[in-house]
């Protein structure tokens, strides 16, 4: 399980396409444009952060409060900053420069991070998918 090398391959219209195996998530991507470079790992990102809130809902306020030691105290604090950097990057993206994480100060519970993070995730998806490939 996990990444695996990626393989090139010509597909049949003759453009070369990069192949990248995630697990079960495999991305197509031609080798042309950043946009699409980007739109790839938004839509991985999207994913995969639907995974892990699939995941960690079914566990308890307890578990994910719990103290460890990792970047963060907590798996709540991991998705709290996780939810916030994916807001700035989007932001910035969008030529915006936040003054403040969205995470800062948050009381909401448990569920409501991972539909903020599955929202701001499905955002950066909705944003780039109608850009040209300029962008």
């Amino acid at each position: 399980m996990g990444l695996t090398l990626p393989d090139y391959s010509v597909p049949k219209g003759g453009r070369l396409t990069q192949v990248v195996h995630y697990s079960s998530f495999i991305i197509y991507h031609s080798l042309s444009t950043l946009k699409q470079h980007l739109l790839d790992y938004a839509q991985y990102n999207l994913w995969a952060n639907q995974r892990l809130a699939e995941l960690f809902r079914q566990q308890s306020d307890e578990l994910l409060q719990t103290p460890i030691v990792s970047s963060f105290p907590s798996v709540r604090d991991t998705f709290l900053h996780l939810w916030s950097v994916e807001f700035v990057w989007q932001e910035r993206l969008k030529g915006v420069s936040p003054k403040e994480f969205p995470a800062n100060n948050f009381k909401g519970t448990n569920a409501e991070i991972f539909d903020r993070l599955l929202s701001v995730s499905q955002g950066l998806v909705d944003f780039i998918a109608p850009q040209d490939d300029a962008f």
